[in-house]
């Protein structure tokens, strides 16, 4: 079996393809993969590993079309290829017997296709090429949820999920003490991420840790993560808030320091965009740290039964937050529930239901 696949890069955190079809690659020596590319390619690839560069490189929706319609149907039939697989949301109109499966990595959503190269060109042909592919992969049941509430009559989606960096992971007490003592003055915390995009919802998150502090009289602190925004940005009135001493603000931490705080907090709140469009709750899951977020659509899609869900608003976060605290029990089990939930979350889980797909 041969497998082409159009690659747009092989290195992370947007390698969601070459992840998955490395590990095939390993497991099952008799397969030969050829990746069509304009990514810096890695050195050492598989001997069962081939790239062909795209040339000219696609660089405008004409020769995009040109590509995958005119030379892309040629390459498929000399490499003897009998699947075609796109991370790029575009198939080919002509394939001839070749199937075709697109995956849509974590990052690929409505707002990014907007934003993207050739927007126009996918925007007017997406739904054919929906309707065209033998499979449609997606890595984040999200994304799967917001094709079949958009794109009704489709039933062939599918999430196939993602790997997660080794730093998100739990911590031992030792190292969780070493945070709070560099962050929190060695009292512990809630977190939570403040963007551009959920600002808004930052007042009724202080309204609620508010009716917290009182209801319990707590040193509990506020960590929170701000992204592209300044405290006083994320928070106008930030002088005049009663518990302001108790916040904590950190701009953009890195990789490593976001995979220690998380695993370090009491829980951490996840405040949704329109969608879920990050996934700051699932390396929460993964760290070990249990997870408060409001109900809807997109959060219930994207963390099923392991969040706990909160009523929108200052007094329904509260409640949860509360709960939270007041039974340890409580906070185990969904400790539990969420690392159970984050093994789904694991490069070889998505390499394996690609190839089921592919086969």
């Amino acid at each position: 079996m041969t497998i082409a696949a159009h690659i747009l890069s092989f290195h992370p955190p947007t390698a969601h393809l070459y992840e998955c079809l490395l590990r095939i690659a390993e497991q099952n020596p008799n397969v030969q993969i050829v990746f069509f590319t304009n990514a810096a390619v890695p050195k050492n690839l598989p001997q069962n590993c081939s790239v062909q560069i795209i040339a000219p490189a696609l660089k405008s929706s004409i020769m995009l079309h040109y590509w995958y319609n005119y030379k892309l149907p040629n390459l498929l039939k000399l490499r003897q290829a009998g699947i075609f697989i796109t991370e790029n949301g575009i198939l080919s109109f002509k394939p001839g017997a070749v199937r075709q499966i697109m995956l849509l990595p974590e990052w690929f959503t409505d707002i990014k296709i907007n934003e993207s190269s050739f927007k126009n060109y996918r925007k007017r042909f997406f739904k054919y090429f929906l309707k065209k592919a033998t499979r449609v992969l997606t890595a984040s049941p999200v994304i799967q949820q917001q094709l079949e509430e958009k794109f009704t009559g489709i039933s062939r989606f599918q999430t196939i999920y993602f790997g997660i960096e080794d730093s998100y992971r739990p911590i031992t007490i030792e190292a969780q003490e070493a945070i709070k003592k560099k962050y929190s003055n060695e009292k512990d915390f809630f977190a939570a991420q403040v963007t551009l995009g959920n600002k808004q919802q930052t007042i009724p998150l202080l309204k609620a840790f508010s009716i917290f502090k009182k209801w319990h009289k707590s040193e509990m602190k506020l960590v929170l993560f701000l992204h592209q925004l300044t405290a006083q940005e994320a928070i106008p009135n930030l002088n005049s808030y009663r518990f302001k001493d108790d916040l904590v603000f950190i701009n953009t931490p890195n990789l490593d320091e976001t995979a220690l705080l998380l695993a370090s907090a009491y829980a951490f709140i996840y405040l949704p965009e329109k969608i879920v469009a990050d996934n700051l709750g699932i390396y929460a899951f993964k760290c070990g740290t249990p997870l408060i977020t409001y109900k809807n659509k997109s959060t219930q899609a994207a963390f099923e039964d392991a969040a706990l869900y909160a009523q929108y608003g200052d007094a329904g976060l509260a409640e949860q937050l509360s709960e939270l605290y007041k039974n340890e029990t409580l906070r185990k089990q969904y400790i539990q529930k969420g690392l159970e939930y984050s093994q789904r979350y694991t490069w070889a889980h998505a390499s394996s239901l690609l190839w089921q797909a592919i086969q």
